[in-house]
């Protein structure tokens, strides 16, 4: 970490005040999506990780800043990940939360996969509301936004038509389905699940306006529909679902993985839909880079064997996996070693508190170690008598693990 590198979380909670001035005073929330469709591994936790860092930056200045993390566990379950019984097939296309555990352990899919994270957060010191996708549309919440997204599916097909390709890209899904859509002559930016199978494997035929009586198909050979102003059913798709909830929450800071960041992705996409469909505003943005395993090809939930926070955290105090997330602009990618080169990590990040303590360290320096020790609350419990990580690895090796 050079000098001359800047404060990106300063930089970026500099950003929110704005954006929330710019709003007439609207309360600061910043926001996170995960889907638990697999284990959340190191990567979809800088996710999490960046909005921390910014809206705890606005509480360390006496600033209110909610930071919501939204579980996307009313998607779809796309594919049956490495370990799971080829018999999970048959719930491909059900919502998460429709799916059971294959363990037995917990209440559904989902919530097998949000345990282990809740767990690895508290450790972390990284507070959150939480907020279920499942709940929040099939409470009824979102009818009003759903019914509004249909009756101007027009204008949202003309928005999306400006940026589709044909070209593959990682959300290959959603971009055929808009255009199966448009080579049919119509668009409709939502999916009902099969009151039959349960899945997504559907088509809307139809919708009225006045009605808005919604007519659909599945390929289990099933004809319905509903009046989404009085049934919940289904999810709005996901590029129209994501500037909904911008405006529906409020939202004022958003961070995104690269292959939402580029020109005429998603973000650029809701930018747009937010503004003319829903009435909002798009938050102030942050792209992030991918994060990686040393020794590892990039991580994916559905490959299993994927490294989880919860996982790390018996290798890495959960002060030095902060100082890993925030030492570094999130658009930069960066390595976790669980090599022989966490011993120069662990050397690093003792060198940076001794020249905090001797008064030695930039201003920067001193506000990323500030940040990684804990968040405004306070700091994170730690060591009363640290020694050196090598040295602790030699004693342990020496003992053979014998504690005595």
């Amino acid at each position: 970490m050079g000098a001359k590198q800047s404060d990106w979380v300063a930089a970026a909670a500099d950003q929110v005040i704005a954006e929330g001035k710019r709003r007439g005073g609207a309360p600061l929330v910043c926001a996170s999506g995960i889907s638990p469709s697999g284990p959340v591994h190191l990567g979809n936790l800088r996710e999490i990780m960046v909005p921390h860092f910014v809206a705890d930056e606005l509480r360390r200045r006496g600033l209110e800043c909610r930071h919501l993390l939204s579980w996307d566990d009313y998607d779809r379950l796309r594919k049956v990940p490495a370990g799971v019984p080829a018999s999970f097939a048959e719930h491909v296309g059900r919502p998460l939360t429709a799916v059971p555990d294959p363990c037995g352990e917990h209440e559904n899919w989902a919530e097998r996969f949000k345990a282990p994270l809740r767990a690895a957060l508290a450790l972390l010191g990284v507070e959150v509301d939480e907020i279920s996708q499942t709940q929040m549309y099939l409470s009824g919440v979102y009818r009003e936004q759903v019914v509004h997204a249909m009756r101007n599916r027009a204008q949202i097909d003309a928005v999306l038509d400006r940026y589709r390709t044909k070209k593959a890209d990682a959300e290959v899904e959603q971009d055929e389905e808009d255009l199966a859509a448009v080579s049919a002559g119509r668009y409709y930016p939502y999916r009902p699940y099969c009151e039959v199978c349960g899945r997504d494997s559907t088509t809307v035929t139809g919708f009225d306006d006045a009605s808005t009586q919604m007519r659909y198909r599945c390929e289990c050979g099933y004809e319905g529909g509903f009046a989404l102003s009085e049934t919940d059913r289904g999810k709005l798709v996901w590029k129209v679902d994501w500037p909904m909830r911008w405006a529906f929450e409020g939202v004022t800071f958003e961070a995104g993985g690269v292959d939402h960041s580029s020109p005429g992705s998603s973000f650029t996409v809701g930018s747009q839909l937010v503004r003319e469909v829903f009435g909002g505003l798009p938050p102030s943005y942050l792209g992030y880079s991918f994060v990686g395993i040393s020794g590892m090809a990039k991580m994916s939930s559905s490959n299993g064997g994927v490294p989880t926070p919860i996982d790390i955290l018996e290798v890495l105090e959960p002060a030095v996996l902060r100082w890993l997330y925030n030492r570094r602009q999130p658009r930069q990618s960066f390595q976790i070693a669980l090599d022989a080169e966490i011993l120069r990590l662990y050397d690093e990040w003792d060198a940076l508190g001794r020249k905090v303590a001797a008064g030695t360290a930039t201003d920067l320096e001193v506000a990323v170690q500030a940040r990684s020790v804990g968040p405004a609350a306070g700091p994170l419990p730690s060591t009363p008598r640290p020694l050196p990580f090598r040295t602790l690895a030699s004693v342990a090796d020496v003992a053979a693990g014998d504690s005595v």
